[in-house]
């Protein structure tokens, strides 16, 4: 079952008949609240929202659904697919952005991805959302240094290798676990480790952007973004 929740109306009829000659199961809603009034928490399916409606926007339904327990994988639709949007958007609960004007085989192969998407899964990338939310209040310097925490590096030779003070290495270590909420240097280690497979060294903010933003919008953020930028 899919649930489409957007105010226009063009846009749900033609979802309903995109999806229906999918084979998707249907049900339309007009706006968040009359969503929210007449579901039921034991049905099970996909929720395909809008980001711009007029009582709640896509991510306030998300963060909704979240709160009162229903176990519902979410894609968001919107016509402005920034990368602020995209991380927000996953941040929040959701498992895929999809922008507007919607492309049918997108849509179809998103919901069939989101439908598929088992608990352990949702678990996963809720706890991964969790993670890059920490990673985010890091510094430049201090993902460099964390990069070197997670391929197995001494403070002596990360401090070498960046051309800066042990202390100041020491510093930037114990910033980042306050900042990432290590229980200690062990923890430490296990995060950066997590936060970068292959316990390499981070090779710029694309590689790590890419486990939670959609990969159409990191090919082209200049599209995407609502000013000139680059990832």
């Amino acid at each position: 079952m899919v649930y489409v929740v957007d105010d226009d109306a063009g846009v749900r009829n033609s979802l309903k008949f995109m999806l229906r000659s999918a084979g998707f199961d249907v049900e339309m809603f007009k706006s968040g609240q009359s969503f929210l009034s007449n579901h039921h928490p034991a049905r099970v399916g996909c929720l395909l929202v809008d980001f711009e409606m007029p009582d709640l926007t896509g991510l306030e339904l998300i963060a909704e659904v979240n709160q009162r327990g229903w176990s519902l994988p979410i894609v968001l639709m919107s016509a402005h697919a920034t990368v602020s949007l995209a991380v927000a958007a996953i941040k929040a609960g959701a498992f895929d952005v999809i922008e507007k004007p919607l492309q049918p085989n997108e849509v179809i192969d998103g919901l069939g991805r989101a439908l598929n998407e088992t608990d352990a899964d949702r678990r996963q990338r809720l706890l991964r959302a969790q993670m890059e939310s920490r990673l985010s209040r890091l510094t430049t310097r201090e993902r460099e240094v964390l990069g070197w925490i997670a391929s197995g590096q001494p403070s002596k030779v990360i401090a070498r290798q960046l051309g800066i003070s042990f202390r100041t290495v020491e510093v930037h270590r114990s910033n980042i676990g306050r900042k990432l909420l290590a229980r200690g240097p062990a923890d430490l280690i296990r995060l950066a480790s997590a936060s970068f497979p292959g316990h390499s060294p981070p090779k710029g903010l694309i590689e790590d952007s890419a486990r939670f933003i959609p990969a159409r919008i990191l090919k082209k953020p200049e599209k995407h973004c609502g000013a000139p930028c680059s990832l």
